[in-house]
């Protein structure tokens, strides 16, 4: 129930700001595809907040991971559109072997994109105090091994 209220939030700017403020049609490509920018730069800005909190600074690069993170969205939607303009009908629901690609995908993508906004927190007491979990220690040192 947290989780949804979260996202509702964040929904309900961009809803606001896409329809109210900027006129675009419900239903349109452009509506949905600024809609998902909104929802994932608004979310930065409050991840941004709360590193300004923590630290007093903002220059973690979590802007620059949501960005990329929208961006992969529509640029999936774009294939997407395109594929059904191709071929006249939409994609459809895919098979185990393209559902696994996906999910693999998704994995390093968010994996990549996510080190934008991680390896600055790896200079910080966050680190420290993140590393007395047992993946999280793992992951931290082989990170740290990499950068040296």
């Amino acid at each position: 129930m947290r989780t949804y209220i979260y996202l509702q939030i964040l929904t309900v700017n961009a809803d606001f700001t896409t329809y109210n403020i900027l006129r675009l049609r419900r239903g349109t490509f452009l509506a949905k595809e600024v809609r998902i920018v909104l929802v994932f730069f608004i979310s930065g800005l409050y991840h941004l907040a709360g590193d300004y909190m923590a630290y007093n600074d903002t220059g973690f690069g979590n802007i620059k991971m949501f960005f990329l993170q929208s961006s992969a969205l529509i640029a999936e939607d774009l294939i997407q559109e395109a594929a059904h303009r191709v071929r006249g009908r939409p994609l459809g629901k895919p098979n185990r072997m393209w559902r696994a690609l996906g999910r693999v995908y998704v994995l390093l993508f968010t994996s990549w994109s996510w080190s934008f906004w991680v390896r600055p927190h790896l200079h910080t007491s966050y680190a420290d105090d993140l590393a007395s979990f047992g993946l999280a220690d793992l992951a931290l040192r082989i990170i740290r091994a990499k950068n040296k």
